[in-house]
């Protein structure tokens, strides 16, 4: 699907032509049909399909395949809407109970005072139900100090993949192409200074990464 996209975009015979390596940022300012609001997911695309092997990186001295090319050239936000008209929510809305199956607990990052989280568990009273917010949103309500915990991916850096993690890396980039950032939803994978960046500004002193799957 990410060879297919480049391939869509012209991204083979522009390197070819430019007759050297390219930034992205040279990159993405020849390329003739992207939409220039998804100018900044070009290094994305390129990353994975350099560790896929069909492109190569240099260091400088100074259907679902057809979707993804369509995205990159329109306004919709994701492809999930480009291919089905619709955000994955509004897809879904349609059943909201069937995202309750089969769990057991359920946490609402960012749930502010509860709200959302009391009007499920009254719908759905087997769940247990437990809100994490920003210490202002909650302040004043019961429960004092605490931690925020994420499960989530943290991309490796390129220079740092050898043999042993190369695969765990492919599914990094896979995740971030694919599954719940550029195909579903309008977030991203991040590198550990991208999680540094984001919890220094939301207020947070301090943070620690715990590998869990290596």
């Amino acid at each position: 699907m990410s060879l297919k996209c480049a391939i869509d975009l012209g991204i083979p015979e522009i390197i070819q032509n430019h007759g050297k390596p390219m930034t992205i940022t040279e990159l993405v300012s020849v390329l003739p049909l992207l939409n220039p609001t998804k100018a900044c997911d070009i290094h994305r695309l390129m990353r994975i399909v350099i560790h896929s092997g069909f492109f190569a990186r240099q260091k400088l001295d100074n259907d679902a395949q057809e979707v993804l090319g369509t995205w990159f050239r329109n306004d919709d936000s994701t492809p999930f809407v480009t291919t089905y008209g619709k955000t994955a929510y509004d897809y879904c809305g349609h059943d909201p109970s069937g995202a309750f199956e089969g769990l057991g607990s359920l946490v609402d990052v960012g749930g502010g005072t509860g709200t959302v989280a009391k009007a499920i568990a009254d719908a759905f009273p087997h769940l247990n139900c437990t809100v994490l917010d920003l210490p202002h949103v909650v302040h004043g309500l019961q429960g004092e100090g605490g931690k925020v915990m994420i499960v989530d991916i943290v991309v490796m850096d390129a220079e740092k993949v050898n043999e042993e993690n190369s695969k765990t890396f492919e599914t990094q980039l896979f995740m971030d192409m694919t599954m719940n950032m550029m195909a579903l939803l309008t977030g991203r994978e991040r590198r550990e200074e991208e999680w540094a960046k984001l919890f220094f500004a939301a207020g947070f002193s301090d943070y620690k990464i715990i590998p869990i799957l290596v």
